[in-house]
């Protein structure tokens, strides 16, 4: 009976266990009152030390109506550099993968194009995108055509 218990209790530590690690969990927001331009938000793995990302969830709101579109593996974004926000705070570590707010990236392979109407926040599930390894090229953006008003995206992401 000992032994059955014993073997009970480890096969359910051992199930259990990748629940109790926690995975850091990282957001960026971005917003932008443009003017008859367009916008990119940008989240891509660096040139070494990337880590497994699976993307949760992406946002967008749009004042007038706009077609936004989600893209992966552009040229590399260099600029500009945006804040990402660690969701879980008792998890203490920067994210791998770099985020870029009105980016530069290349235009990459579309995988869906949305279009919002005026005042609509609309959030996509976009968990069965992810990315890993090296290379600045491994990138997801959202991209809005030329629109004028407030425009607010926001990507989520785990890292592994």
């Amino acid at each position: 009976m000992r032994k059955l218990l014993s073997k009970l209790v480890i096969t359910f530590m051992m199930l259990a266990a990748p629940a109790w690690a926690a995975k850091p969990s990282f957001s960026v927001y971005h917003f932008v009152d443009l003017a008859a331009a367009a916008s990119v938000l940008t989240v891509q793995q660096p040139a070494t030390g990337g880590k497994r990302v699976t993307f949760d969830s992406a946002t967008l709101y749009c004042e007038n109506a706009c077609v936004v579109t989600l893209e992966r593996d552009g040229t590399a974004a260099t600029t500009t550099a945006a804040v990402e926000v660690t969701l879980d705070e008792t998890i203490n570590t920067a994210p791998t993968a770099t985020a870029f707010s009105t980016s530069n990236v290349g235009a990459g392979t579309t995988i869906s194009v949305y279009r919002l109407a005026a005042g609509v926040t609309f959030t996509i599930d976009i968990s069965n995108i992810k990315m890993s390894g090296n290379g600045t090229t491994k990138n997801i953006s959202l991209r809005t055509a030329s629109t004028t008003g407030e425009i607010a995206r926001t990507l989520v992401w785990v890292e592994d």
